[in-house]
């Protein structure tokens, strides 16, 4: 890892939540401080509307809703500092074994999965030996506007971090391989998700039934292990 990357890591550390993923930063910090306390208050009133019907004092109750919703609050503090530990602890261990992880592949044919909300469009790609890579993110969106299509292409130079899968460098070169199909990955049903960049064994002409069953033999193993190696 050359300086400059690890200088591209370090900035991305210390520029706070809201630098990767702003959405899901703003909707996990309101509900870390808003949904915490709300959830104390009700609670709390599940155990002070009995009492004021057994005719305990109004003070006691609304303390007992005050004391619920102050337990809320620490409780969703203490989730939101957590929250950019969970988000970086990828990119402090890529800054800590720093190694980049360089794919080059030759390409034979894709599928194009449909993005949900802002992941990004995203494909599997045949590289051959019985394996798929899987690809996904908005910079690998296609510009409607613009024609023809960009990628995927034939071959692919990709470096990137093994552990955050930020990505350093995508090269893309030879001739357009357009997309045999779409898939909507919300028809899939229970299914293995491959991150961003893994290589997994399947094949595209029964890529439905190799994801199934990817998935069972991942819980098989425990929801700690991970099932395949990353491509290298």
């Amino acid at each position: 890892m050359t300086a400059e990357e690890r200088a591209s890591l370090e900035s991305i550390t210390r520029a706070g939540p809201f630098s990767e993923g702003c959405v899901d930063g703003c909707v996990q910090y309101f509900i870390s401080l808003v949904g915490g306390p709300v959830l104390g208050i009700l609670a709390a009133a599940a155990l002070g509307v009995p009492a004021d019907w057994l005719g305990a004092p109004r003070t006691a109750v609304l303390v007992l809703l005050a004391l619920g919703g102050a337990a809320g609050f620490l409780f969703g503090l203490r989730a939101m500092r957590r929250f950019p530990a969970e988000i970086y602890a990828p990119y402090r261990r890529d800054l800590a074994e720093g190694e980049l992880e360089i794919i080059n592949c030759t390409i034979f044919e894709a599928v194009e999965v449909v993005p949900i909300d802002d992941e990004g469009t995203g494909y599997f790609l045949d590289v051959g030996d019985g394996a798929l890579l899987f690809l996904q993110g908005q910079d690998l969106d296609e510009d409607e506007d613009e024609a023809p299509r960009k990628h995927p292409r034939q071959r692919l130079h990709l470096v990137r971090s093994p552990y955050a899968g930020h990505d350093f460098e995508m090269e893309w070169s030879g001739d357009v391989v357009p997309p045999s199909r779409s898939v909507d990955s919300n028809e899939f049903g229970d299914v293995y998700v491959p991150t961003d960049g893994e290589l997994i064994p399947a094949a595209l002409h029964n890529l439905e039934s190799d994801l199934k069953r990817l998935y069972e033999q991942k819980y098989e193993r425990g929801p700690a292990g991970r099932p395949f190696s990353r491509s290298s």
